[in-house]
């Protein structure tokens, strides 16, 4: 029952990150974060977010990948964890777990 309780949680944590992700602004002179917004409402130039246009070159908004994949790897190693923990033989999560079950 924890382990299901575990993994549910994990789920409902990547779903919301990916329904929330974080989104940057790349600018000739680098990238800016401009914090998360939902994915069916990207933000958008001249909402508080400028869109530069510097010799030719227009900045975008996009998602940032490497911050959303990167909180992805830390739910599923925490989560991985958890699970390990409360499987492991010896462990008091373990036994509490299977002394109820008596």
């Amino acid at each position: 029952m924890r382990n299901l309780v575990v993994v549910w949680l994990a789920v409902g944590l990547v779903v919301l990150m990916g329904l929330f992700p974080p989104w940057v602004g790349a600018y000739p002179s680098g990238e800016e974060s401009i914090g998360y917004h939902f994915i069916g409402l990207p933000p958008k130039a001249g909402e508080g977010y400028a869109v530069y246009q510097t010799y030719g070159i227009v900045s975008t908004i996009c998602l940032d990948w490497s911050r959303l994949v990167l909180q992805w790897l830390v739910v599923a190693f925490t989560a991985g964890g958890m699970l390990y923990t409360f499987n492991r033989p010896g462990s008091r999560m373990g036994n509490v777990e299977r002394k109820e079950k008596r």
